[in-house]
């Protein structure tokens, strides 16, 4: 029997596809369990989390992740290069295991660009209970069409009011890559306007 393996070309290809659609339009939920479901990974990082590494990180990327053993295998896998917080251009975090004072560091510290460079504002790539189209956020701004309701389990209300604050700015800022147990990706780039219901 052929044991089927995770193609990191084709498999990768995917994902980003899914990523680049859930970025441009807000709110839009892709799911990459069937591209993830051979994926292999020897770490306390998740499949989804590990495969948005590999999709996104390569030689050249500066990223950051609090866990020692997480950020070595990361650096292994993707030979991107480790940086502090501040100077990370992707920052990767658990919503469970950081918990809601780190990600609020995170935000508060993470670079939001300059007006010359806009976009060397940072990538949060936050791993989530669950992502779902119930109606816990409105979103508005670009890639929208008038608005469209979005549900992340696992993120307060403290940590959409302090990416609100950072993103207060444009076009500083930092943008958000969701991603769940289920393998639901969805995204907050800076321009997305939120208002919370609950």
């Amino acid at each position: 029997m052929k044991i089927e393996k995770f193609d990191f070309v084709h498999d990768i290809q995917k994902i980003y596809r899914k990523l680049l659609d859930s970025m441009s339009k807000p709110g839009t939920i892709n799911n990459i369990e069937n591209e993830i479901q051979n994926l292999e990974v020897y770490s306390s990082l998740s499949k989804e989390m590990m495969a948005l590494a590999y999709t996104l990180l390569n030689i050249e990327s500066k990223f950051y992740i609090e866990n020692e053993d997480e950020k070595k295998y990361v650096k292994l896998h993707t030979f991107a290069q480790e940086k502090v917080l501040e100077k990370a251009e992707f920052i990767l975090v658990d919503s469970k295991k950081d918990g809601e004072e780190k990600i609020l560091e995170v935000i508060e510290n993470a670079s939001i660009g300059t007006l010359e460079d806009p976009h060397l504002g940072a990538t949060l790539i936050i791993s989530v209970d669950k992502i779902t189209n119930e109606e816990n956020l409105i979103l508005k701004g670009p890639g929208i069409k008038n608005q469209t309701s979005f549900s992340i389990d696992g993120l307060s209300k403290k940590i959409f009011e302090k990416r609100d604050l950072v993103n207060s700015e444009f076009p500083l800022g930092i943008d958000f890559i969701l991603v769940d147990k289920f393998g639901n990706i969805g995204c907050l780039p800076r321009t997305t306007k939120l208002e919370v219901k609950r």
